[in-house]
């Protein structure tokens, strides 16, 4: 039985004592041209098309619930920039064909509106006027906004009353300010510049 002869590293002279046949080389473990146990792999390929699937079908009505609850929960206290290849542009081409179209942002964007939304195309060579804008609103948000000391799941607002510097006051209406949990955010028609203080009526759920 001579398989496995040269594994192990046996010394030639145990493979002598082990074969003593004639004609066996006991050095033939140590050619290069020795026999020893091997394997061989072979591949083989066969091209295949490539099937797409797209999950939104329906990109609108996808992007208007989006849309909805995002102003459900947030209360239009949110901002989207979106930089994306705009479905149409000529001098816009994605730098990849795996790269579409922005459709569902476009639809998005166009749901959301300006006001709470913008859209910039990827290709633009300085990105300095988007994101100043951007910042401009974040900053802007900030200074209209106001966090309240209450329990946001038992407490909420009945009245709010302005103070202006001028002596008068006003009982705010509730469209030109919103509540998201304690962030307290009014609208950019109310000039804050011109307000001297804030009288904030809260009323509290009754749990009995």
């Amino acid at each position: 039985e001579q398989s496995g002869l040269c594994s192990g590293g046996a010394p030639t002279g145990e493979l002598a004592a082990q074969c003593p046949r004639a004609g066996f080389n006991v050095n033939s473990c140590s050619l290069e041209s020795a026999l020893k146990p091997g394997f061989q792999v072979e591949y083989s390929r066969e091209a295949q098309p490539i099937e797409t699937t797209r999950l939104l079908n329906d990109v609108e009505p996808k992007a208007a619930q989006v849309a909805e609850a995002l102003n459900e929960k947030l209360n239009e206290g949110y901002f989207l920039a979106s930089f994306v290849v705009p479905p149409g542009d000529e001098t816009c081409e994605p730098e990849s064909d795996y790269i579409d179209p922005a459709n569902t942002y476009k639809a998005l964007h166009d749901a959301i509106g300006d006001q709470n939304g913008r859209l910039y195309p990827i290709c633009l060579s300085d990105y300095s006027p988007a994101l100043d804008f951007s910042l401009d609103l974040i900053v802007r948000t900030v200074k209209q906004s106001y966090i309240l000391d209450l329990d946001p799941n038992r407490e909420f607002i009945w009245k709010l009353f302005v103070f202006y510097k001028d002596g008068s006051r006003e009982l705010l209406d509730k469209s030109l300010y919103s509540l998201n949990q304690r962030l307290l955010t009014f609208s950019e028609e109310v000039d804050l510049s011109l307000v001297d203080d804030l009288q904030i009526e809260i009323v509290t759920e009754n749990t009995e």
